[in-house]
């Protein structure tokens, strides 16, 4: 009964945590969703609730009080929280230039490719050749920073899954 009783409060914590990260988490979620969509509204409406969500929750995280004097949790949390703040700030403004430049490029495609060669002027496919410099550019941008976005976020959630499982390791009576 005692080990029981114990396991019920360290679960408690646990699951008051979990609830706050998931909070933020389901934001990253939707998040990805959009990127992977390439909707540019979503992605920055997205991107700004994950930020807003991971602010408020660092402030949360502030008045937790720790199980017994482990505060891993809070401070794992807290730090993941930190990372998607950074991740907000940072490698959304690249995922979005270029998504809007890519839009950019395609109407400027269809538009040459609709004109019939004699009447393509020069200063169309001079716009066209820009614009195949800037995606081919922003191609790397784009890659290197949807990349970073995707380890960032794994290794987040592995560390968090990590804090979680020696919390639990640590506190939940053994037989």
């Amino acid at each position: 009964g005692k080990k029981m009783a114990v396991s019920g409060l360290v679960f408690d914590h646990h699951n008051k945590m979990h609830l706050t990260y998931f909070k933020v988490r389901i934001n990253e979620i939707y998040l990805l969703d959009a990127i992977k969509n390439n909707d540019v509204n979503a992605i920055q409406q997205n991107a700004s609730a994950l930020k807003e969500e991971a602010l408020a929750g660092i402030e949360k995280l502030k008045t937790t009080q720790p199980y017994k004097t482990d505060r891993t949790l809070i401070l794992a949390t807290t730090k993941a929280f930190k990372n998607y703040i950074k991740l907000a700030d940072e490698e959304i403004t690249v995922i979005t230039d270029f998504i809007v430049a890519q839009e950019d490029f395609n109407k400027i495609k269809a538009t040459l490719e609709k004109t019939p060669e004699k009447r393509r002027t020069k200063k169309m496919v001079a716009d066209f050749n820009k614009k195949v410099k800037e995606i081919n550019k922003g191609v790397n941008a784009y890659n290197k920073a949807n990349t970073s976005l995707i380890n960032k976020i794994n290794k987040n959630n592995q560390i968090l899954n990590s804090v979680n499982e020696r919390y639990l390791d640590k506190h939940i009576p053994k037989d």
